[in-house]
């Protein structure tokens, strides 16, 4: 059809028959795009008819549908995969390959098969100026030899493959659903040893030869295998294909953004806990076995380990303490400004804190060495600077009263970043914690960095960091966001592409437009949205049905993937709540956004462990599952397996203890509004456990129903606002001062709400 005519390259089908899962035998047809299509062919013991239907997409000019059907007309033939195929004949290096949560740039970087934790281990790979290194994740090999990549649906976000064509300027974008009934689909890349040629494979069921991922290795035995068909049996199958005008790589992830819930549909949402009553379970979980109150703070984990108790940014340590501070109870607040005391007596001379602390004892990030050497995650300093200065502020304006050296700690950190950069001209991804010194160079680890010193312009009246902030984040968005990866958020994935630094990127952006209204900085933030949501999944995935995820009814919409290496989704970002995104509504009016956020936020709480649900911890465990520990109230852990990285049977099941999860959680209840209405537009959107609809109203007032279908009491956070104030910057602590209101558990309320000043009343 004509969509496809510009397309370089040609179809065919494929029937593909294994033993075990290496393959013996295969047939290939050239396929022509037809309205309909029909063939038949003998192979592997059966007389196969192959059916396509193509149609335009409704959805837009560029795309088309395809309905696939395969019957075995007779015969039987056991082991076997089919697959609609790509042939890419004038292919290079230069194309651009993005698979969702797995694969960006075709993880065409240099690997390594590292034990887990891996570190840089040798000389080559470390300095400012080594090349960026990956574990043994699946890749497009950098070097000469085979280069292949071969995904189930659950190992990605979205089940889609996306590349671009860099000698005509093409971009495409190949979606498909999870199921059918011979198994999960999936997805193969394969080039040639010259690399002049590439097949793109939509298989199914999908067979992965050879060998499959575990955690940072490839040379785990694949344990898949095809599908047996007799006389009758039928495989059907959908997909979307897309072809388009992509002048550069942002304007893939545009697309894909657009089209990443076309097959699936909008979100179905499941109440079941309204933040405020979700908040405070988690506090008191916190309040009860987080804190340490030796050295008078809040542990990241059970305090069992040196890895459990204190690490400052990164998965919590002076993150968790802000919403404690903005409602968290007496005990909470008091506990929270402990926290400051603390984190003060581990900074460093050179003016940068000290990443873990255990027993008493100061600890590096380089896992290698007992005492962590000198390595410090840069992303760490980012995290512990904003999340500091946001405190500052939030302190001043409840009144509170503020520390000297509370003051004096971030402004020595921030003068320590700046250094770095002035030095450096990059802020790397580990620096010497003691001199600056970048110890291994690249990445984005420092994303949110920028936000930290646009906050800490205002804090200490220093313009100078604003304009740091804006050379740093120019490079970032050259380097790494027209290049289609960020990578270094995490401490322990080397630089694999991961979406806690592009969250983290998208947080200044925001933040920058927000201090300078420079139109650009918008822009970009547009366009680290629409890679960030590469990395949360569209849709919700089809968990075995004997696997604790299954009996709880789990939707895994709006879970996050953190990066290409630890292959799996989690409840929430790490660690933000994704309010940047609402900032980015307000800037441009799309809803695409705040429908990304709800997604994220509202679907958060359904992972936390609860005395009416409580979620068992099977992950690993032999013999009787159903006796496995239960998580207490409040637990929430991050593991969301879609894919068999830690085995089949570990699909749809978590391990025993808390993680960083728990303290996006508590953000989102303090930095994502529970309802928002414009009053002047009528436009209003809920996020929160609640259904509000507009229900009547004239040019005076709307009158909105709210509805809360949950067995617990909801104290929901409203924000009303004109469509002209939308336009404004919103800034730091924006919740603070915005009403709650409360709605018994099963009831509804009435708000009424005048149109021209936004004044509020309940019928």
């Amino acid at each position: 059809m004509q969509r496809l005519e510009n397309a370089p390259f040609t179809l065919q089908y494929t029937f593909r028959q294994y033993d075990g899962c290496e393959p013996v035998a295969e047939v290939s047809r050239r396929m022509t795009v037809v309205s309909s299509f029909a063939d038949e062919v003998d192979f592997g013991g059966a007389r196969w008819r192959v059916e396509l239907a193509w149609c335009a997409t409704p959805q837009d000019a560029d795309g088309l549908v395809c309905e696939v059907q395969v019957t075995a007309l007779g015969g039987d033939a056991d082991n076997v995969s089919f697959a609609v195929e790509a042939v890419w004949e004038d292919w290079s290096t230069g194309h651009y390959v993005m698979l969702p949560a797995a694969v960006y740039a075709g993880n065409r970087f240099k690997g390594r098969r590292i034990v887990y934790p891996p570190v840089p281990e040798d000389a080559a790979n470390m300095g400012p100026d080594a090349p960026p290194l990956i574990s043994d994740i699946p890749r497009l090999n950098i070097g000469p030899g085979p280069s292949r990549i071969q995904l189930t649906a659950g190992e990605m976000a979205t089940p889609a493959i996306c590349i671009r064509d860099p000698n005509r300027n093409l971009g495409f974008v190949w979606l498909t659903h999870q199921q059918t009934a011979k198994g999960d689909a999936g997805f193969r890349i394969a080039e040639s040893e010259d690399r002049t040629r590439a097949v793109v494979s939509l298989m199914a069921p999908m067979v992965r030869e050879e060998s499959v991922y575990g955690n940072t290795r490839m040379d785990n035995p694949s344990d898949d295998c095809g599908a047996d068909f007799h006389s009758g049996d039928c495989l059907e199958f959908a997909f979307h294909l897309h072809c388009f005008a992509a002048e550069d790589i942002p304007a893939l992830f545009a697309r894909f953004f657009a089209l990443r819930k076309t097959m699936t549909g909008p979100t179905a949402y499941v109440h079941q806990i309204p933040w405020s009553a979700a908040f405070r379970i988690q506090e008191d979980e916190y309040n009860a076995r987080r804190w340490n109150d030796e050295f008078g703070h809040y542990a990241v984990g059970l305090m069992q380990g040196r890895y459990d108790d204190w690490q400052i940014g990164w998965v919590g340590g002076m993150m968790a303490t802000y919403p404690m501070l903005f409602q968290g109870n007496a005990l909470s607040r008091e506990r929270a400004r402990r926290n400051f005391d603390f984190a003060c007596t581990t900074q460093a001379e050179a003016g940068f804190f000290w990443p873990v602390h255990s027993n008493g004892r100061c600890i590096g990030d380089y896992f290698r060495k007992d005492d962590g050497g000198n390595w410090l995650l840069v992303r760490r300093m980012g995290d512990a600077l904003y999340f500091w200065c946001k405190q500052l502020a939030l302190l001043e304006a409840q009144g509170a009263s503020v520390k000297p050296e509370w003051r004096k700690a971030p402004r020595r950190l921030a003068e320590a970043l700046v250094n770095v950069w002035n030095k450096h001209g990059q802020l790397g991804q580990f620096v010497d914690l003691h001199t600056g010194d970048v110890l291994l160079g690249g990445s984005t680890s420092g994303a949110i960095v920028p936000a930290g010193l646009a906050l800490a312009a205002d804090a200490f009246d220093a313009p100078q960091y604003i304009e740091t902030a804006q050379a740093i984040a120019s490079r970032y968005y050259r380097d790494f966001v027209l290049r289609g990866y960020t990578s270094g958020g995490p401490g322990e994935a080397l630089q694999a592409p991961d979406s806690e630094s592009a969250f983290g990127l998208l947080e200044s952006f925001v933040m920058l437009y927000e201090a300078t209204d420079d139109i650009r900085w918008r822009d970009y933030a547009e366009a680290m949205a629409h890679q960030c949501a590469t990395w949360c999944v569209s849709y919700d995935f089809a968990f075995p049905p004997e696997s604790e995820f299954a009996r709880l009814g789990m939707r895994t919409t709006g879970t996050v993937w953190a990066n290409a290496q630890n292959k799996h989704s989690a409840p929430g970002i790490c660690t933000l709540s994704g309010d940047s995104l609402f900032k980015l509504f307000r800037a441009t009016g799309d809803r695409r956004y705040i429908e990304l956020l709800r997604d994220i936020a509202h679907n958060l709480t359904q992972y936390m462990s609860r005395a009416d649900r409580p979620i068992r911890t099977r992950l690993g465990l032999p013999g009787d599952r159903d006796a496995a520990p239960v998580h207490p109230p409040g637990y929430i852990n991050e593991r969301v397996n879609t894919g068999d990285w830690e085995g089949k049977t570990n699909v749809g099941e978590i391990f025993f203890g808390p993680c960083w999860p728990e303290v996006t959680h508590l953000l989102t209840a303090v930095e994502v509004p529970g309802l928002y209405i414009q009053h002047d537009t009528g436009f209003l959107w809920a996020f929160d456990h609640i259904d509000a609809e507009l229900i009547g109203g004239g040019d005076e007032e709307l009158v909105v129903h709210v509805t809360n279908p949950t067995p617990f009491d909801a104290n929901v956070r409203l924000f009303v606002e004109s469509s002209a104030d939308a336009k404004r910057p919103l800034g730091q602590n924006a919740l603070r001062d915005r009403p709650l209101f409360h709605v018994a558990a099963g009831a509804a309320v009435v708000l009424l709400v005048n149109r021209r000043d936004g004044a509020v009343s309940f019928k």
